[in-house]
């Protein structure tokens, strides 16, 4: 019986479900990944390549747009993360007609969004209004889920694996809302440094 490898394009990236992102393509693996993907169901997986990564967890993505489209192949793509797996089993390519890694995956289903509760989104709201540089265009519905008002802050590669690898829904929003927190306090220290410039 054959494996099942699913596409997979090895970064140090992670996204969590619902993010955007470009990604530039050159290498020869990588361009046929893309043709290959745009010609089956425009998912592939990006397993996080990084040390602290030791559950080997990554993205599923899906191509929403493909541009800048040159004669030597390269282009970039826009992607959206879908879901976010666990790589059982990798190799370095797919199969013996491809250049590119591919791999045996297990969805990793969680409460990744679940509604953000209501002392979080009175902290949220604080944070919004005092807050140019938030994201606005990820905390738009009216139910705002976690992970939208997490990605939201822009937080890094670590701290979003911090962020699925705890292990209930309320420890995962004890961590937003401590993230709200320090970023607050960040916000608060960078106002006081401005008014203090301007006065002198």
């Amino acid at each position: 019986m054959s494996t099942s490898y699913f596409p997979l394009f090895p970064l140090d990236l992670f996204l969590l479900p619902g993010e955007f992102y470009q990604l530039h393509i050159f290498e020869p693996r990588y361009k046929q990944l893309v043709k290959d993907v745009m010609e089956d169901d425009k998912t592939f997986g990006i397993p996080f390549f990084h040390i602290t990564n030791g559950r080997n967890l990554g993205s599923v993505v899906e191509i929403i747009d493909v541009f800048n489209e040159n004669e030597l192949g390269e282009c970039d793509i826009a992607i959206r993360c879908t879901d976010l797996f666990i790589v059982k089993d990798f190799k370095q390519r797919i199969s013996d007609e491809t250049l590119y890694p591919g791999g045996v995956i297990n969805i990793w289903n969680n409460e990744w969004n679940s509604t953000a509760p209501s002392y979080i989104l009175k902290s949220f709201k604080k944070h919004k209004e005092r807050n140019t540089m938030l994201d606005q265009s990820k905390v738009t519905n009216t139910e705002i889920g976690l992970v939208d008002v997490f990605s939201s802050l822009n937080p890094n590669a670590q701290d979003k694996l911090k962020y699925v690898l705890c292990v209930s829904i309320k420890e995962r929003e004890q961590y937003v809302h401590s993230y709200l927190q320090y970023f607050d306090l960040i916000t608060e220290q960078e106002s006081h440094v401005y008014q203090n410039i301007y006065m002198n």
